[in-house]
């Protein structure tokens, strides 16, 4: 985390800095953090399902489980067979 941090420090428009951030916050259970890198990392790149996956794990822990089903949404207009979104829409349905 620490030197994703510094990474950004020299380059705060890379998204994928903020990602595998974000990466490393779920696996700690830091889900506040790891919302706000995902959403740092859509800013720079919309277009990367994969962000939007982040967001969405990062956000059903927090009990915020509608924004998280909007973001699975969102992130199947980017990929709509996208497996893992399609999996946790499901869990919503």
């Amino acid at each position: 985390i620490e030197l994703y941090t510094l990474a950004l420090e020299i380059n705060p428009e890379e998204a994928i800095l903020y990602s595998n951030r974000a990466i490393c916050e779920i696996k700690l259970e830091k889900y506040e953090l790891a919302q706000e890198d995902a959403e740092n990392a859509i800013g720079c790149d919309p277009l990367k399902v994969k962000y939007w996956r982040l967001l969405a794990s990062a956000l059903k822990p927090l009990g915020k489980l509608t924004e998280s089903k909007i973001a699975c949404e969102e992130g199947l207009k980017v990929d709509p067979k996208d497996e893992s979104l399609l999996k946790m829409l499901r869990e919503y349905n």
